[in-house]
C-alpha cells in the first residue's frame, strides 16, 4: 500500500498501535518511548525514526493558510517483515481513525490515561497504560 499522511497523525496511529498491540499480545510493534506532549503522545526522536525508514520521503507541506506540516510519503512498497498480528493491530488502527483529522486523533489521545499522567511533565508514557486505554 503507497500512501500519505501527516506526521502528527502517524504519531498518533503509531501509539495506538504499539499499545493495543502491547494490551493484546504482551509487546508493541515498534518498541518505540512515546512522550506526552501537548498535543499528545509523540515517539522519541520522531524525526529520526521516519527519515531512516526505507521507502519513505519526508517533505515540509505548506497549506494555503502559511501553517506547514510534515507530509510521510510511502514511494516504494518494501517488504514485510511484521507478524500477522501486528499487521492485524495495524489495519484495526487505521479502521478505526480513517475518519478522523490529525487534530481529532490528537483531542482523543487527550483523553488517554497515560497522557494525562504525564503531560504536565511531558514524561515517557509507561506501555502498561495500555491496559487502560478508551480506544482499543
Amino acid at each position: 500500500m503507497i500512501g500519505s499522511t501527516f506526521v502528527t497523525k502517524m504519531n498518533k496511529l503509531l501509539f495506538y498501535a504499539d499499545f493495543i498491540h502491547y494490551k493484546k499480545h504482551g509487546y508493541g510493534i515498534t518498541g518505540i518511548t512515546y512522550k506526552a506532549l501537548p498535543f499528545g503522545p509523540v515517539p522519541e526522536q520522531w524525526g529520526t525514526l521516519y527519515s531512516s525508514l526505507p521507502g519513505i520521503d519526508m517533505e515540509e507541506y505548506v497549506y494555503p493558510s502559511g501553517q506547514s506540516g510534515i507530509k510521510l510519503e510511502a514511494i516504494e512498497n518494501t517488504d514485510n517483515i511484521l507478524h500477522e498480528s501486528e499487521l492485524s493491530t495495524i489495519e484495526r488502527v487505521c479502521a478505526m481513525f480513517s475518519n478522523m483529522s490529525a487534530g481529532e486523533i490528537s483531542q482523543t489521545c487527550h483523553l488517554e490515561k497515560g497522557w494525562i499522567d504525564n503531560k504536565d511533565n511531558r514524561s515517557s508514557i509507561s506501555y502498561q497504560d495500555a491496559f487502560a486505554l478508551n480506544y482499543d
